[in-house]
């Protein structure tokens, strides 16, 4: 993307893709569908911050549509028990130590992510386009096979719940009245599913 826009292109008759445009994209491979799952959150997004960094200005009803694609797609945990994984399988647990979102001393590894809470990983300021590239690396197939699924799909929620607070709040607290602080929406916001914030649909 950044060498298409370094090459002249012009964001302001940029029209943004529909939902039918992503499915057209999205590849089906049964044999890599935990990385694809991956890909599938962190792709689109990775080129919204790319967009966003060139001046590109996302619209609710463009954010919408990649809600749209979370739910449908399911990019997303349903249920985890990851956590106690680690404490139970000592292979897993170290694979996961040593397995690095970005190849950097500093970057979180795979179990900092599945310890951590949501707002401590936001801290880690990891972009879509990291966990994009995480995803078509030697290094996911060195996540155990019995734990790829649980650990690809908790990936998608880390990238995907962060994108629905980003543009679920506001329209939260106007549901409110701006009566409830931040906290208390981040509170309530956790204890909805995809479809419950997206109901509330945020204003075009």
């Amino acid at each position: 993307m950044d060498v298409v826009l370094d090459r002249g292109a012009d964001l302001s008759s940029f029209d943004f893709p529909t939902v039918n445009d992503f499915d057209e994209c999205f590849a089906v491979d049964e044999n890599e569908k935990h990385r694809l799952k991956v890909k599938y959150a962190s792709g689109p997004l990775a080129i919204v911050e790319c967009l966003e960094k060139r001046g590109f200005l996302m619209g609710r009803s463009d954010a919408v549509t990649i809600m749209k694609l979370i739910i449908k797609y399911e990019l997303y945990e349903k249920s985890s028990n990851l956590k106690n994984v680690l404490g139970k399988d000592k292979f897993f647990t170290n694979q996961a130590r040593k397995i690095r979102i970005v190849d950097s001393g500093t970057s979180p590894s795979l179990y900092d992510l599945i310890r951590l809470r949501p707002e401590e990983v936001a801290a880690k300021q990891l972009t879509c386009l990291d966990y994009f590239k995480f995803a078509g690396s030697k290094k996911f197939s060195k996540i155990p096979e019995g734990h790829r699924e649980a650990c690809a799909l908790h990936l998608c929620e880390i990238i995907s719940r962060r994108f629905f607070r980003r543009w679920t709040l506001d329209p939260l607290l106007e549901l409110t009245r701006y009566r409830l602080s931040i906290l208390c929406c981040d509170i309530i916001m956790e204890k909805l599913t995809y479809r419950d914030l997206l109901y509330r649909k945020p204003k075009s």
